[in-house]
Order: C-alpha cells, then structure tokens, then sequence
C-alpha cells in the first residue's frame, strides 16, 4: 500500500512541485549555515571562516528568498487546482483534487 502511494505522489508531481520541493530544501539548508554561523572560528591559519560582511550581504537576500518562495507555492496550488487532465489524457476524479493540506515538500 505505501509502495502505492508513493508511486501516485511520482505520478501526480511535475516540474513545477519538484523545482518547488528543491528550492524548500535549499532554503532549509541555507538556514541551518546561518545557524552554525559562529564569527569566532577560525581556519588553520588563524582567520576568521565567516566574515561578516559575507553572512550581512547573505541575510539581505533572505527576504526576496522568502518572497519567491511563496510565489512559486502559489503557482504551484493554481496550477494543481486548474489542472483538469492528468497523464495520459484522463481528467481528475473528484477524490484526486488536491486538498488544502496538500505536501509541498514542506
């Protein structure tokens, strides 16, 4: 059963949620660097691994990040709720529409 539902998620899923998918993922570890910031470590000659200026010039795009995000997440629940075929030419049962909760890749 779960082999089954996996196998209907890979049917259901196109370019639009993958590229969605991935750019969650680089976001989430685009966070966890910020996290492990520590302007106090040092490389093996002594200077400092993180600069401040790179990590300040990094935070000012977080916003426009965030933003394209939500754009993309918005694109991707018209595009799943207009859809009116599936592969192969059918068209979407009503127990295929994608609900509100729908995974994203969240």
């Amino acid at each position: 059963m779960l082999n089954a539902i996996e196998r209907y998620k890979k049917l259901q899923e196109t370019v639009s949620v993958r590229l969605l998918r991935s750019a969650k993922k680089a976001a989430e570890r685009l966070a966890t660097y910020f996290d492990r910031v520590d302007f106090e470590m040092l490389d093996k000659l002594g200077k400092p691994i993180y600069s401040a200026r790179d990590v300040s010039s990094n935070l000012k795009e977080i916003g426009s990040i965030v933003k394209s995000l939500g754009v993309l997440e918005e694109q991707v629940k018209k595009e799943q709720a207009s859809s009116g075929k599936v592969r192969g030419g059918g068209d979407i049962g009503d127990y295929e529409i994608p609900d509100s909760n729908f995974d994203y890749g969240e």
